[in-house]
């Protein structure tokens, strides 16, 4: 089902349509300049049109959340904090007022370390409490904010030090609750709503990228684009390897000589001196020898040798059996990938599935602009 979902947004996103949305939110000349200064303060140099450029764009981003990734508005991760709580972060960050402090002494006096572990029990294997159980996590623990809401809005190793009683960890994520309600109290209405619509967009904004295929991050994956990639013709893998040759090319062999030590006082004195160590001493693996990748595989002493560069000249390594290897690499021979391997379509094919996405992207951001005359 979900993949079916995808096909018909990347058709959808194909068309002359565009999903239009909500009205986005028009940020006033003070909320832009309370983030602006927040920029400058932590060293990031960006115009005040710059930033309200940025803002606009990451709106475009919030709508397409609250379209197509409607998950991401509650948790981007399911290892991470929820995306609430990065939120509240982020308001505290911006409006950097002074810290309350009281949620520290309130936790400690009204919840114990073995107090904790008793409500929340040993740490599920599924890493959250069943429902049931979370819905009898009632106590308060500020104004507005229960152990259930704490629970729910920590990230999964947070979590974990909940079960072990970790009263400083439930502190940590009341404080940052207590001093966000505190931070949106003191502005107007049109203020607490405007902040409310940069920060979530903010929070999220690189996420929907992720999503889209337009931006890549540790571990990130995106059905959108492998759809993409999917549609990528062989006539555009060919097109793009032969622009692009270099990008393809690989260590094919290397010309070594490497040599086998029981001690490494042995390997560091025929370095010095070969005429000084009995041939009974040593044993020649490869004697300016071509050895090509294909020899590699499972042996340790070659792989060695096509990991070194001809500049290190002669280097002492250990093996994994504490045996020493003498090795001197003295070149190097590159070959290029066929343009009908699956390395290179999987390369080729990638790429010019993020081109598509990217193309796509810009142009769907710039009919939203239009549609919204912004």
């Amino acid at each position: 089902m979900r993949v079916i979902l995808l096909i018909l947004f990347v058709l959808s996103s194909l068309s002359t349509h565009v999903y239009a949305g909500a009205a986005p939110t028009v940020f006033s000349r003070d909320v832009i300049n309370v983030v602006h200064r927040f920029y400058m303060e932590n060293d990031f140099e960006i115009t005040r049109n710059e930033l309200a450029e940025q803002l606009i764009e990451e709106q475009y981003l919030l709508d397409l959340a609250r379209k197509d990734y409607p998950y991401l508005l509650i948790r981007q991760s399911d290892v991470g904090f929820s995306t609430k709580y990065h939120q509240m972060r982020y308001v505290n960050d911006l409006l950097s007022s002074d810290d309350l402090g009281n949620s520290r002494k309130s936790l400690k006096s009204m919840i114990t370390i073995d107090g904790l572990k008793k409500r929340l029990g040993p740490y599920p294997v599924t890493g959250t409490l069943p429902s049931h159980t979370l819905q009898a996590l009632s106590d308060t623990l500020v104004p507005g904010y229960r152990l259930k809401d704490a629970y729910l809005d920590a990230s999964m190793q947070a979590r974990y030090k909940l079960h072990l009683g970790d009263v400083e960890q439930l502190t940590q994520l009341a404080r940052v609750f207590e001093q966000y309600q505190y931070n949106m109290a003191r502005l107007s209405e049109e203020a607490r709503v405007q902040l409310e619509a940069l920060t979530l967009a903010k929070v999220i904004a690189t996420q929907v990228k992720t999503e889209l295929g337009v931006v890549e991050t540790l571990h990130s994956h995106s059905d959108v684009l492998k759809i993409y990639q999917e549609q990528v013709s062989q006539q555009e893998i060919a097109h793009y390897y032969n622009k692009n040759k270099s990008d393809f090319k690989y260590l094919a062999s290397v010309r070594a000589t490497i040599v086998e030590f029981n001690e490494r006082k042995l390997a560091e004195k025929y370095r010095q001196d070969k005429s000084r160590i009995s041939s009974k001493e040593f044993k020649k693996v490869a004697n300016d020898q071509l050895i090509e990748r294909k020899q590699i595989s499972n042996h340790f002493a070659l792989q060695a040798a096509f990991n070194l560069s001809p500049k290190r000249g002669e280097v002492i390594i250990r093996t994994p059996k504490s045996r020493w290897l003498l090795i001197s690499v003295h070149e190097q021979n590159r070959a290029y990938y066929p343009e009908n391997s699956e390395t290179v379509r999987y390369i080729a094919s990638k790429v010019i599935a993020k081109t598509m996405a990217k193309q796509m992207y810009y142009r769907n951001f710039a009919t939203w602009r239009e549609l919204h005359k912004l």
